[in-house]
């Protein structure tokens, strides 16, 4: 996710600079005008795959049967506006297919048709 911001930056340490070499005001408020800039503040944040709800949900789904689970991965159902969450276990002998949710409502940090282990899920 990218966030973005427009700022002004601070000329608060220009002035204290300005002010310990002896300027004066006036050659303080020119040397202000001149550093003053807008900047546009761009930063990535990395969403986690899946949020501590989503987290909890799939913990409590797979206890049971935790140490036979091969893989968990988000795909995309026969209805395209939908996906569902597959979890195969039992050496990849068997699958439980969750109920299928609208596109990019749950599950967001989960790419498709990528088979998580329960280390990267955090599990």
């Amino acid at each position: 996710m990218k966030l973005e911001k427009e700022v002004t930056l601070d000329t608060y340490g220009l002035s204290l600079i300005c002010f310990n070499e002896n300027f004066t005001q006036n050659e303080i408020k020119e040397l202000q005008k001149m550093y003053k800039r807008k900047i546009k503040l761009t930063l990535e944040v990395e969403e986690p795959v899946l949020y501590e709800v989503e987290r909890k949900y799939l913990s409590d789904v797979i206890s049971p049967f935790r140490d036979r689970v091969n893989y968990i991965s988000k795909e995309t159902d026969i209805i395209d506006d939908y996906e569902t969450i597959h979890i195969c276990y039992d050496k990849k002998e068997r699958l439980l297919i969750f109920p299928m949710f609208k596109k990019n409502s749950v599950y967001k940090g989960m790419k498709l048709n990528k088979e998580y282990t329960l280390e990267e899920l955090e599990l």
